[in-house]
């Protein structure tokens, strides 16, 4: 299964790599194959950004969301995507020690 991860890039410290990076590692982790926008290729615009990452939405088949989602522009609208293509979708919230705790449908696994 493949897992698109969304969640705020612009406007905070290191355009949260950092989140989207444990992210990662935790899907990965739990049997998955992740996409996530932090690794896309550089351009000049937000909508160049949002081209090549709604191309990613499209070809997953799950979408987790980091905390703060509801804050961000290309989350919402990655969302929207998601939910009118049908995929899965799944939540991390944060942890007390500054990690993430995966929210995901009951029954659904790698």
């Amino acid at each position: 299964m493949v897992v698109y991860i969304s969640g705020p890039m612009s406007g905070i410290p290191e355009f949260n790599y950092p989140a989207f990076i444990e992210a990662k590692a935790l899907l990965e982790k739990e049997g998955f194959s992740v996409l996530s926008p932090h690794e896309a290729p550089k351009s000049a615009t937000w909508e160049g950004y949002m081209r090549h990452d709604l191309k990613l939405v499209c070809d997953s088949d799950a979408i987790c969301l980091l905390p703060g989602w509801k804050k961000s522009r290309g989350a919402l609208l990655e969302k929207v995507v998601a939910d009118n293509l049908g995929l899965v979708v799944w939540f991390l919230e944060s942890t007390h020690n500054n990690g993430f705790k995966l929210i995901q449908p009951v029954g659904f696994t790698a």
